[in-house]
């Protein structure tokens, strides 16, 4: 019996020892789970990512198209005027009896006119408006040497006969000019029309005035007005010019014109050929 004893009192001290930790890492545990942990702050600077936002939120369309994801083109111009220039290209050249004389093309559809000779009668056409002749043909838009027409919900070209002339390459700016005598150009047909002055801003050439000649019809059915500035001439700048002899030269000799006009800050492509001044002068 006292062997018996013995042994249960040396036992008692280690389970005691083991029966008190335990009880100490429960009252532990205890305590930890009654105590709320506090939010972590997460710094403003600090850029958090592959960050995915909960199934509840959206982003819409507009949100989607407010969106920057590409830089902007600095040519994003010129690769706006190529796919316009695509587009018409593809189109087929219309059947209509109908005849393109002239063109007055800017970025503004509202600044754009085409003249276009519908049974014989030249007359200024913009877009939207509608022409005298059996069907729904309208004026779609307006290209340098190209206008695209509504055929009955068809679109389809009216050309210039001249399909290898390149266009205008080049826009001259100017400064404050002063204005000198006008040219004298050799044709007959185009002095009766228009008086080209040039504007000199010292011992250079910036940019020819124009004014209307004689016969003013040519300025109406261009829209022209007396003062406008020519700053491209044929593709060429007005200021690569070397003196105005030269570009009395280019003019006497050209069947076709075609240079772009600035009357304040608007630009407009002009273009139209001999045969419209023969037609003006009957």
């Amino acid at each position: 019996m006292m062997s018996s004893f013995k042994r249960v009192e040396a036992y008692r001290v280690p389970v005691c020892v083991a029966v008190g930790i335990w009880v100490l890492w429960r009252i532990v545990d205890v305590f930890w789970l009654s105590v709320e942990p506090e939010p972590v702050q997460v710094p403003a600077d600090l850029s958090i990512l592959n960050s995915t936002a909960p199934r509840s939120s959206s982003i819409t369309t507009t949100e989607l198209e407010s969106l920057t994801l590409f830089a902007a083109s600095e040519d994003s111009a010129s690769i706006e005027a190529s796919t316009a220039q695509s587009a018409f290209e593809n189109l087929r050249e219309t059947s209509l009896q109908i005849t393109l004389s002239a063109v007055a093309a800017s970025a503004d559809p509202d600044l754009s006119a085409a003249v276009i000779g519908v049974n014989g009668e030249q007359r200024v056409y913009h877009v939207g408006d509608t022409l005298p002749i059996r069907g729904a043909v309208s004026i779609s838009e307006i290209f340098d040497k190209t206008v695209v027409i509504s055929n009955n919900g068809a679109r389809e070209r009216l050309s210039l006969d001249d399909d290898d002339y390149e266009g205008i390459s080049a826009v001259a700016s100017s400064t404050d000019p002063a204005i000198t005598a006008g040219l004298s150009v050799d044709s007959p047909q185009v002095s009766n029309f228009i008086v080209f002055q040039p504007v000199l801003n010292g011992l250079s050439l910036e940019s020819i005035k124009i004014a209307p000649g004689p016969d003013s019809r040519l300025f109406q059915l261009l829209e022209l007005q007396a003062g406008d500035e020519v700053v491209s001439f044929g593709g060429r700048a007005i200021a690569q010019l070397t003196n105005p002899r030269e570009i009395e030269q280019l003019i006497s000799t050209q069947d076709e014109f075609s240079f772009v006009i600035r009357r304040g800050s608007e630009t407009r492509t002009i273009e139209f050929d001999k045969r419209l001044l023969a037609r003006l002068s009957q």
